[in-house]
């Protein structure tokens, strides 16, 4: 059975994700390659601190990347010094009903919208909801630590892909939406096979697009990266120890090329 995909699913520490995203309507986001080189740096200016990155893949129309949501202490420590207030939509969603189930009178001139103030609530209260499953389907089951978290992640990356969206759009003098609304993911558990899958999932996805046939001198993939010693934000050490070793990493990818792996149960629809 295929793992879910949409826009909707919790974005939860410390959890796997493969993350994708296209132009509207099928239309280029990268014109050139110095806005290839621009999405990654941005990328990395944005996320770091709040993505772990396994894998990306840039094409012409669209991008995939693979990722680890960073340990809640990192994240949330990290988000006190990006987010000064929450969302009014989150507050009525999430914050309400996290302070009703607590059981707690909030003095009226605090501000829930707040982040500082949310979390100094949180270190008092903590909350009395725990999903244990693996992946909640939605945010509505999580604990409001959770919640917070997944709405950070989201509101920071979406915040990256707006920035990237106005800068070509001025590039290009165009007006508009540049990329689909929202982002699709799926989770992929922590489940080394599968991690590894979605992992050359990614690297073949220029083949699987007639960009190349040759996904190792694809330049706009991170499968380079894993080849050589040179400094680098994916987490390349960590990665090729699901395969354990270098030599490992390239037979695998070899083979999963050979044996056209193309149901991959954590792919996401492209269209």
């Amino acid at each position: 059975m295929a793992a879910k995909d949409d826009m909707t699913i919790p974005l939860l520490p410390m959890r796997h994700y493969h993350i994708y995203n296209r132009g509207i309507n099928k239309a280029a986001i990268f014109y050139n390659q110095e806005n290839f080189r621009y999405f990654l740096s941005k990328y990395g200016q944005k996320m770091n601190g709040y993505f772990d990155t396994f894998a990306y893949c840039l094409l012409e129309n669209h991008f995939h990347l693979f990722v680890r949501v960073a340990d809640k202490e990192q994240l949330l420590a990290k988000a006190v010094d990006d987010f000064v207030i929450i969302n009014q939509s989150f507050c009525k969603d999430y914050v309400l009903p996290w302070v009703h189930r607590i059981q707690i009178d909030v003095d009226p001139i605090q501000d829930l919208t707040n982040f500082r103030n949310l979390l100094n609530l949180w270190d008092r209260h903590g909350d009395t909801q725990q999903d244990t499953s693996e992946q909640p389907a939605d945010l509505k089951s999580c604990s409001f630590i959770d919640q917070l978290c997944s709405w950070v992640v989201s509101e920071r990356f979406r915040g990256f892909m707006l920035g990237y969206a106005k800068a070509i759009n001025k590039q290009e003098s165009r007006t508009g939406s540049l990329l689909q609304k929202g982002f699709r993911r799926k989770h992929v558990p922590n489940i080394e096979l599968d991690k590894k899958q979605v992992l050359f999932y990614i690297h073949h996805n220029p083949i699987h697009h007639y960009y190349t046939d040759n996904y190792v001198d694809y330049t706009w993939s991170s499968y380079g990266a894993y080849l050589t010693d040179i400094q680098t934000r994916i987490c390349r050490n960590e990665g090729i120890e699901w395969f354990g070793n270098k030599n490992n990493f390239i037979q695998f990818g070899a083979q999963y090329l050979k044996n056209k792996v193309s149901d991959n149960q954590y792919a996401i629809d492209e269209d």
